[in-house]
Order: structure tokens, then C-alpha cells, then sequence
């Protein structure tokens, strides 16, 4: 006997995979648009944030930079 699937079940699991396509593929654009800009340069400001190019060529926090 075969089990049906849960409609709201099914419509939750599509939703999150989107989500997360959507997430995933709007950080790889950032990061390509970051790229292109020299490091260390502010590309944009508004209020208390900013967007600057930095490189951390180590582990989480920098740690281990050049290892």
C-alpha cells in the first residue's frame, strides 16, 4: 500500500527549497558584485552599515591566515 503525501507537508518542503536556492544564489551574486571592486574599498554606506571588500585568507576570524 502506498502512503499519500501531506499537501501542506509537500508545500512547506518546495517553499524551503526555494528559500534556500534563493539565499544561496543572492550571496554568489554579492559575492561576484564584491569582486569586482578593489579590496579594502567601502562600495557602499547608508545609515550604520557599510559594505567593504576585505580577503581573509585563513580560517573563521582570520584565524590561521596563510597555513
Amino acid at each position: 500500500m502506498q502512503k499519500l503525501g501531506n499537501p501542506l507537508t509537500d508545500t512547506r518542503n518546495l517553499v524551503t527549497l526555494f528559500t534556500v536556492i534563493a539565499v544561496i544564489t543572492a550571496d554568489q551574486i554579492t559575492k561576484a558584485w564584491i569582486r569586482t571592486y578593489p579590496p579594502a574599498r567601502v562600495i557602499s554606506g547608508f545609515g550604520f552599515v557599510r559594505i567593504v571588500h576585505t580577503q581573509n585568507s585563513g580560517s573563521v576570524f582570520g584565524l590561521f591566515q596563510g597555513h
